[in-house]
């Protein structure tokens, strides 16, 4: 059964998967430890691809930058909607986005992460199998004054 909350996240999800082009020369990405509601949320979307047979991701230094610096800047402009263009490492082949948020100034992180496993277009981005790293970016922001926090979740593929 669906809760509020569950509601919320699933009806503030969006999803695009981006393609970008890659020499195979491409330096590593490097990695990065999370801390607080970015760890909570990294070990979730592990969890489920687990449960799904998948092998976990790792961090990506460079998608958690990207995905940090994309996330202030929805927040500063007051937008939520994909980038048209993902700037990040050109280790990646393929970068695959997930947006989320949720009202209030405490991610919901298990809410969140079923409305993404529960919705046609989010779920082959999280479940990828093709996926091999992934960089989280959060941060609060105001829509139509009231606080929200914001999702930026970006995958890859070398």
């Amino acid at each position: 059964m669906s809760t509020p909350a569950h509601r919320i996240a699933a009806l503030a999800c969006v999803a695009a998967t981006l393609f970008v082009s890659a020499p195979a020369h491409a330096a590593g990405t490097g990695k990065l430890r999370l801390a607080g509601p970015q760890a909570q949320m990294f070990n979730a979307m592990n969890a489920a691809r687990v449960r799904s047979g998948l092998r976990p991701v790792s961090v990506s230094k460079t998608l958690t930058a990207a995905s940090t610096s994309y996330a202030k800047s929805l927040a500063a402009h007051h937008a939520f909607q994909h980038a048209t263009r993902i700037r990040t490492s050109r280790a990646f082949s393929v970068v695959g986005e997930i947006l989320a948020r949720s009202p209030g100034k405490r991610p919901m992180i298990g809410p969140i992460v079923d409305a993404w496993i529960d919705s046609p277009i989010h779920r082959p981005i999280l479940l990828g199998a093709e996926y091999q790293s992934v960089g989280l970016g959060m941060t609060q922001a105001r829509y139509g004054g009231q606080v929200w926090m914001v999702w930026v979740v970006r995958f890859g593929k070398r």
